[in-house]
């Protein structure tokens, strides 16, 4: 397995699921293309989960966004 994959596989990583999606933190943050440690920052700052994806995913929340 290459290092990526070992990373998510860790136990201590951060596993958000938002609308049935399950993600480590990382691999939202790359699908999102947002770094990683804004996205842990957030998290620390105890953003709630909405606000950290929402605002950069308005596929997932609403297919027919304009």
């Amino acid at each position: 397995a290459d290092k990526k994959t070992q990373g998510n596989n860790r136990r201590n990583n951060i596993v958000i699921e938002y609308h049935g999606v399950k993600q480590t933190l990382t691999q939202w943050a790359d699908m999102l293309n947002i770094n990683p440690l804004t996205m842990v920052s957030r998290n620390r700052a105890k953003w709630p989960i909405e606000k950290m994806l929402r605002e950069y995913t308005p596929n997932i929340t609403n297919t027919n966004a304009q």
